[in-house]
């Protein structure tokens, strides 16, 4: 097995003492099997041999500080300390349990372990005991504790103490600037480390970060275009209604299938803040032709997405703003007319847990405005609507993710007709079936309750009011294939049925879909 370079250190420092060690302890036969087997890296067998003589010669700070030392390379830490504590409390003091004590407690990470670890700093800095490893170990104590531009001060102190700290230190400190949002210092102090050692474990890891931090700071802006080819067998919502699937549609469009040419850019920008303030932004651009009807549905859809925000550690919160306004064709005006404009405006607040789950919570308002005139203003669709979600993402394997979501809406229409409330069910998800190539499956159900009686005008009754109650089902799977770097194939099928007792909403719909997506 491959000695760790923490291992290494600590087993230089046991070598040194074990001079001290023997004449303190008298070379007794459990001590000395234990230092043999920590030495060959047996930390089972060490930790037995180690709590017999500890027991035999509970004053014995070597005895206590080697059994520190064991429980620490087994990852059991409160024993460590347990132990470390009584190698620098007891006489004789051994000065290198103090720095061993204080590496555990900072690596315990708890506030309280952190504040203990701080007041044994204090003695060590006082004392002046390995004045470089003790500064190496504030500024780990000050990254954790958020302070990232003193904890590089620190570093900076370890390397010019003790040239062996040059390449550990330059790797924290690229990783100070990192959580700083540094990324152009950071990414050369990943340099660094790597040119004083490149053959070390820890170059290959800087290798790494720096690669990332490099890919980070072409990212800040993106720019992907698309073009979908697609057949639709009711771009129109031809309704399950009097007469059956496949009678004439209300509106007087029969011919319900079409073939559709969709494009699609968009401009991701996601700068890099100093702190902890965070934002992002989004323009969105997508158009559609269709074979049949182009006059009355082709449209233009403009999308903008601003979302300002601030982390604070365990959670991040933003203020997410949506806006999009969509053009639809008409002969009459030949060319483009509005047809809609929706705005929504809300806090958004996302927590990590366990570096796999993410949790969304948002609630906003909405305000949708239709610029068709309605024939009955009862049916007038502008609306101001309460909307909320909460969403979960698990991201359980390299490139997979699960996702599921809950949204409550409460919609206040203008026409009475339009206002309900709603609740949606979400299910997402993507799994990698091989390099490049994933599987992505997605279905929402969402239940409209409206609150007023509506007119069901279907050909044999239009007069009957009814309690208007719709069940829709969403649902898709695709695959795509990154077949050139940014450059993917994307097929999908996706179905919607709409189910309600108000004939013309009723209706089925489905959509194959194919085409390349380019990201750059």
């Amino acid at each position: 097995m491959k000695t760790s370079t923490v291992f290494k250190a600590s087993l230089i420092v046991c070598l040194m003492s074990f001079f001290l060690a023997a004449s303190a302890f008298g070379e007794s036969p459990e001590f000395l099997q234990g230092v043999d087997q920590y030495k060959n890296e047996n930390f089972e067998e060490a930790a037995e041999a180690l709590k017999k003589a500890r027991a035999q010669e509970p004053q014995s700070t070597v005895a206590a500080f080697f059994l520190g030392l064991t429980y620490k390379q087994m990852q059991n830490f409160p024993m460590a300390v347990e132990n470390f504590r009584d190698a620098v409390t007891m006489t004789p003091r051994i000065k290198e349990a103090l720095v061993e004590l204080v590496e555990v407690l900072s690596r315990m990470g708890k506030p309280e372990n952190l504040k203990e670890a701080k007041e044994w700093l204090a003695v060590a800095e006082k004392e002046n005991i390995f004045p470089a490893k003790i500064a190496f170990l504030r500024g780990l104590i000050l990254s954790k504790e958020g302070r990232d531009l003193e904890a590089v001060t620190q570093f900076e102190k370890a390397k010019a103490l003790d040239e062996s700290f040059t390449q550990s230190a330059e790797f924290q400190i690229a990783m100070s600037y990192v959580k700083a949002k540094q990324l152009d210092k950071a990414r050369d102090r990943f340099k660094a480390a790597v040119l004083f050692d490149p053959q070390s474990d820890l170059a290959s890891f800087a290798r790494q970060y720096q690669d990332s931090v490099e890919k980070r700071l072409g990212q800040q802006v993106r720019f992907t275009l698309g073009v979908f080819g697609a057949y639709d067998d009711n771009q129109v919502s031809r309704w399950n209604g009097a007469g059956g699937p496949g009678a004439p549609a209300w509106t007087g469009e029969e011919d319900e299938e079409t073939s559709r040419l969709r494009t699609q850019f968009r401009v991701d920008y996601v700068p890099i803040l100093p702190g902890a303030w965070l934002f992002n932004a989004q323009y969105a651009l997508s158009a559609a032709w269709n074979q049949n009807y182009s006059s009355s549905r082709d449209n233009l859809s403009n999308g903008l997405y601003l979302a300002p925000g601030y982390n604070f550690g365990q959670y991040a919160v933003n203020l997410a703003v949506n806006y999009n306004f969509s053009m639809k064709k008409e002969a009459a005006v030949n060319g483009y007319r509005k047809q809609s404009e929706y705005l929504s405006v809300g806090p958004l607040v996302r927590g990590l847990f366990m570096n796999q789950h993410l949790l969304e919570v948002f609630a906003g308002f909405d305000n949708k405005e239709f610029f068709d005139p309605a024939a009955d203003s009862r049916n007038d669709r502008d609306s101001k609507t309460f909307r909320s979600y909460l969403s979960w993402i698990w991201s359980y394997t390299q490139g997979a993710f699960l996702n599921l979501k809950y949204e409550y809406t409460k919609e206040d229409s203008d026409g009475e007709w339009w206002e309900n409330q709603g609740h949606k069910l979400i299910f997402n998800t993507s799994y990698p079936l091989m390099p490049r190539v994933a599987a992505q499956a997605s279905c929402q159900y969402f239940i409209q309750d409206f609150e007023n009686k509506s007119l069901d005008p279907i050909p044999s009754d239009p007069t009957k009011i009814n309690d208007r109650l719709d069940k829709i089902t969403n649902g898709s799977l695709g695959l795509t294939w990154e077949f050139m770097p940014g450059t993917m194939l994307i097929g999908q099928y996706a179905f919607t049925r709409a189910d309600s007792n108000i004939a013309i909403y009723d209706y089925n719909q489905n959509v194959y879909s194919v085409g390349v997506e380019y990201r750059f």
